[in-house]
C-alpha cells in the first residue's frame, strides 16, 4: 500500500506539470491546475501518514467576533456607539411635499454619504427605498418626512444586532414556530448594501460568502433550517458556490429546494428581481429566472496579482483587469481608466439599456462619482444605478441588460 501511495503522488506531480500543456489557459496564465494541486496535496498527505511521518498543517481558526463587539443584550447605561444604526425606510413620496415623478435621487444619496456609509437608495415609481449605516437616523427620517410619509420604519443598533449572529439557534427555532409559508429565499452575498438589496427582495436568510469565502454544504442547510417554507429558492451568485447549494438540496428533506443558477451578485439580482412569488409555480419561478440570467451579462474590475498574457491582453502586476463573463477584456495601471474602459466594452454596442454598478468597500466615493458622471454623460439613453454594494475584492460589480 505504502509502494502504491508513494507511485501515485510522483505520477500525480508529473500529471500535474503537464496540465499547461492540456489547458491553453493555464499555459497563458503561467500555472498549473488548482484543483489538480490540491488533490495532490491530500494523497500527499496520505502518503506521509502511511509512512509514519508527522505532517504539519496550520489549523484554520473558528470565527472570532470583531474587537470591541459587544455581548447580546449588553448595551447598557454606560456603553457607548460604535457601530452606528442599521436605518432601512420605505418612504412614499407625496405630491403635496415633492415633485414626486422628477424626485432628484441623486442629491438624497449624496446628503446621506455625508451622514453615514452601506448606502442603498433608490425609487420605484413612488416609492423611496432607503439602507444606510448611521449614527444619526433622526436626520435621515427627518429628511424623508419633508418629502413623503413612512411606509415602514427600522433602525437597529448594529452594536447589539453585531453579535446577534451568535443566537442563531434561537432563530432558527424561531422560525419553525411560524406558520409555514409557500416560498422561502436564500441567497450568498458578500457585501452589506448587496446584503441590503437582496433583503429588501425578500430573501429570508442571507449567507455570507464569495469569492475566496465559500459556503460549504452545511452552511446551506443552516440556512434551510432558518425558513419554514414549501419551497427554498437558493441564488449561489457564485460560480464555485453553486456545488454546495446543490449538495445541500439534495440532502434536504424538509422542504423542495430550487437552486437557481446564478453564479455573480448581478445575475442573482436581476434573477430575483424578475421572480413574480405571487402568482408563478416553483418551475415557472425558475424559468423565469433563467430566461432573466440569460439577457445578463455581469462583469468586475479586480487588481492584477502577477504579469501574465491573457486572451491577448497583457496584464502587468499591480494592473487593475476588467473580466466579462470570466473573460479578461482589459488591463490598465489605473482602476478608473479600467471601469471606463470595461463600460465601454459593455455599452458600446448599443444593444444594452440598463447598467447597475455595485461599488465595493475599496472604491472612493470620488471616484464613483466620477465614473458616474462618465457613463451618464457618454451613454445619455442608458438607465444607470450606482449601488454602495460594499463588497470586498471587487472595486465595482456591473450587470448590463
Amino acid at each position: 500500500m505504502q509502494s502504491l501511495f508513494s507511485d501515485l503522488v510522483n505520477e500525480m506531480n508529473k500529471s500535474l506539470e503537464r496540465t499547461p500543456e492540456l489547458l491553453p489557459a493555464l499555459s497563458e496564465a503561467g500555472v498549473v491546475d488548482s484543483g489538480g494541486a490540491g488533490l495532490l496535496y491530500i494523497i500527499d498527505g496520505l502518503n506521509r501518514v502511511l509512512n509514519g511521518e508527522d505532517v504539519e498543517y496550520d489549523a484554520v481558526p473558528l470565527p472570532v467576533p470583531k474587537a470591541g463587539a459587544l455581548q447580546h443584550g449588553a448595551f447598557g447605561p454606560d456603553s457607548e456607539m460604535t457601530y452606528g444604526y442599521c436605518t432601512e425606510l420605505l418612504v412614499q413620496l407625496q405630491n403635496r411635499k415633492c415633485d414626486v415623478e422628477n424626485y432628484d435621487m441623486d442629491a438624497l444619496k449624496l446628503y446621506l454619504s455625508k451622514l453615514g456609509d452601506s448606502i442603498v437608495a433608490f425609487k420605484t415609481e413612488s416609492v423611496v427605498k432607503i439602507h444606510v449605516h448611521t449614527l444619526t437616523p433622526e436626520r435621515v427620517l427627518a429628511r424623508m418626512r419633508k418629502v413623503g410619509e413612512f411606509i415602514s420604519v427600522k433602525i437597529e443598533n448594529m452594536s447589539i444586532q453585531h453579535t446577534e449572529t451568535d443566537f442563531a439557534g434561537d432563530k432558527s427555532e424561531q422560525k419553525k414556530n411560524e406558520p409555514k409559508k409557500k416560498n422561502g429565499i436564500v441567497a450568498v452575498s458578500n457585501g452589506p448594501g448587496i446584503s441590503a438589496i437582496f433583503s429588501e427582495l425578500g430573501t429570508d436568510v442571507i449567507v455570507p460568502g464569495g469569492q475566496t469565502n465559500n459556503p460549504s454544504t452545511n452552511d446551506f442547510i443552516e440556512a434551510f433550517e432558518q425558513i419554514n417554507a414549501d419551497n427554498i429558492f437558493v441564488f449561489p451568485n457564485n460560480g464555485n458556490i453553486v456545488m454546495a447549494a446543490s449538495q445541500a438540496a439534495e440532502i434536504y428533506d424538509k422542504a423542495k429546494v430550487y437552486v437557481i443558477p446564478a453564479k455573480t451578485i448581478g445575475t442573482g439580482y436581476v434573477a430575483l428581481s424578475s421572480m413574480n412569488f405571487d402568482s408563478s409555480s416553483p418551475d415557472e419561478l425558475v424559468k423565469e429566472a433563467e430566461e432573466a440570467i440569460s439577457r445578463v451579462v455581469s462583469a468586475y474590475i479586480s487588481p492584477a496579482v502577477r504579469d501574465a498574457d491573457m486572451n491577448g491582453v497583457h496584464i502587468n502586476d499591480g494592473d487593475t483587469i476588467a473580466i466579462i463573463n470570466k473573460e479578461i477584456v482589459v488591463s490598465e495601471p489605473e482602476r478608473d481608466a479600467c471601469a471606463k474602459a470595461l463600460i465601454d466594452k459593455l455599452l458600446e454596442s448599443g444593444e444594452r439599456f440598463l447598467l447597475t454598478v455595485f461599488i465595493g468597500a475599496d472604491a472612493t466615493a470620488k471616484e464613483a462619482a466620477a465614473l458616474e458622471v462618465y457613463v451618464t454623460s457618454k451613454y445619455p439613453d442608458t438607465e444607470v444605478y450606482f449601488i454602495d454594494g460594499g463588497q470586498e475584492i471587487y472595486p465595482y460589480l456591473f450587470v448590463a441588460e
